[in-house]
């Protein structure tokens, strides 16, 4: 006789636990250190009753640190954030309901962990001024070179097929070459429905705008979400230190592992064969 199937809820442990109880004392600060460490799932981080002041992304600080009442880290994202205790109580930590762009609709709200308050009461601070975040040099900060870069994929097959500039990934290709020292801006195309977190290997970059419009924003990202059927264009300074071949891919485990990542070579000294004209590489 078969067994039904029964649809598996999935679980979202905090290092490990499942839904836990995070201590904190009324009016203590505490710094937290977030990674969205999941294979798929974006989190829209909010904390009942209390704001969260984040001071860094991706691993580079901020000039200020920024008060917010909720939180997006798409797949492979970092943040970090202080809170401080409100009055005692428990307080949920939740992934509120978010739109991936599933045909399914969003994923659904679910709780992290409670943060716990109790004792003694402290007063502690609150961020304000950081540190000086990260500047291109300024012998650097003319872009030299454009791109383009297309996301687009194909759900109606199995396995589903994920593309970046029309192709799947392969392991002896070359798709762009990079002078090390210089700055460039790429202009990234999303042609799906999902958003696909766009992640590159060893350096950070500005994110200057999504759909035509300015940020006006000087954070430093190596992971960014592409808005559905939109646009977003970097600011990017290849560090004159780091050389060799990385790749850029979707921070989707699923995308990248169906076809959606490309290998990109940082050059110092021209190795024979490659550089911004050659047929594998480039400007676009």
């Amino acid at each position: 006789t078969s067994v039904p199937s029964m649809p598996m809820d999935i679980l979202f442990p905090i290092n490990g636990v499942l839904q836990p109880d995070i201590d904190i004392r009324p009016g203590e600060t505490q710094r937290w250190r977030v990674l969205a460490a999941g294979p798929h799932r974006f989190f829209k981080l909010q904390l009942d009753g209390h704001s969260l002041w984040q001071i860094s992304q991706d691993g580079v600080p901020l000039a200020r640190a920024r008060e917010v009442q909720t939180l997006v880290l798409a797949p492979g994202q970092r943040a970090e954030f202080i809170i401080k205790g409100g009055p005692p109580g428990r307080y949920a930590f939740r992934a509120l309901a978010y739109d991936q762009g599933h045909p399914g609709g969003p994923r659904p709200e679910k709780v992290l962990g409670t943060l716990v308050s109790g004792g003694e009461h402290m007063d502690g601070p609150l961020p304000g001024k950081l540190v000086q975040p990260p500047e291109i040099p300024e012998h650097a900060r003319k872009v030299v070179n454009t791109r383009t870069i297309t996301f687009e994929g194909n759900i109606s097959t199995v396995p589903v097929q994920f593309f970046l500039d029309g192709k799947p990934f392969s392991g002896s290709r070359v798709d762009q070459t990079v002078l090390a020292g210089t700055t460039e801006e790429w202009l990234l195309v999303n042609k799906d429905v999902f958003q696909h977190p766009f992640h590159i290997h060893v350096n950070p970059f500005q994110v200057i705008e999504v759909n035509g419009k300015p940020t006006c924003d000087d954070s430093w990202w190596d992971t960014f979400a592409l808005p559905p059927k939109g646009t977003a264009k970097l600011r990017m300074y290849f560090r004159p230190d780091v050389t060799g071949l990385t790749v850029y891919h979707c921070h989707i485990l699923p995308h990248e592992d169906n076809g959606m990542m490309a290998n990109i070579l940082i050059y110092g000294d021209l190795p024979s064969g490659f550089g911004p004209s050659h047929e594998h590489g480039g400007g676009k």
